[in-house]
């Protein structure tokens, strides 16, 4: 279970990187509001996978490793939680009656 729990603190810290890197890539044609959103991503984003990454050494130290665990999941899930949030949520449909779409 150790092992396990080894490796689900590695892939967890992959996965927060993983999602900085993608969230940044899309940051430099974005509009003032949409940047502040993405901040707002980045620095929830990092504070998950630190907290968790924290939490897994911590419940590993402690030999929790069934803790450790769920601590190592929980930068995984809320990174697929966060993308398809933001693919439900879709790019703007520019108006097709305007001259001035908006992009």
């Amino acid at each position: 279970m150790l092992i396990l729990a080894i490796l689900l603190q590695f892939i967890g810290a992959l996965t927060t990187l993983t999602t900085l890197v993608f969230l940044l890539a899309g940051s430099p044609n974005s509009t003032p509001k949409q940047l502040r959103a993405i901040k707002w991503m980045l620095r929830g984003s990092a504070l998950v996978g630190l907290t968790s990454l924290v939490g897994g050494v911590t419940a590993m130290v402690n030999q929790q490793n069934k803790a450790a665990c769920l601590f190592g999941l929980l930068p995984i899930v809320a990174c697929i939680g966060l993308f398809v949030w933001l693919f439900l949520r879709g790019a703007p449909v520019p108006d097709r009656d305007k001259k001035d779409d908006g992009w």
